[in-house]
């Protein structure tokens, strides 16, 4: 199962692209067929390769990012970080903060939809837990009564 981060990223990866079908591309999710519905929020993003020697080089570099990066082999013993920047001449209606703030409102909305009784079964689930772990103490207690003749 993929978790609210996964989907976070997945909604700020999107990258313009020319040589895809719908005209957009996802650093998460290569090739989906899904177009950016948000763009006009998040302004057209662009991909930005860059090279590097080793794979610990590449590493520091997309920590360095402090953003969604990606890691992967090039030909050669190279090693490409891939990473999506908002482009400067067209930008959308809402700044980077706003629209990482945005999605993030629109994720837990989203979680919230697809289990709205998950706050419910959490807590009847440590209640249930208590009342077990109060029953074993007097089930232990019980088996001490019951054995106390057998040792």
């Amino acid at each position: 199962m993929r978790g609210n981060d996964w989907l976070y990223n997945y909604f700020l990866s999107f990258y313009k692209d020319d040589q895809s079908a719908t005209g957009w591309n996802n650093l998460v999710f290569p090739n989906v067929g899904m177009p950016h519905v948000l763009w006009a929020l998040s302004g057209p993003q662009k991909l930005v390769v860059t090279e590097f020697d080793s794979h610990e080089k590449a590493n520091a570099a997309a920590i360095a990012l402090k953003g969604l990066a990606k890691v992967e082999p090039a030909p050669g013993g190279k090693w490409l970080v891939k990473t999506v920047v908002v482009d400067p001449a067209a930008p959308g209606s809402l700044t980077p903060v706003e629209y990482r703030a945005w999605v993030a409102d629109l994720v837990n909305f989203l979680d919230y939809v697809a289990e709205p009784t998950k706050n419910k079964r959490i807590s009847l689930g440590i209640m249930v837990l208590l009342y077990l772990g109060v029953l074993f103490v007097f089930v232990y207690a019980l088996k001490r009564v019951y054995w106390k003749d057998v040792h």
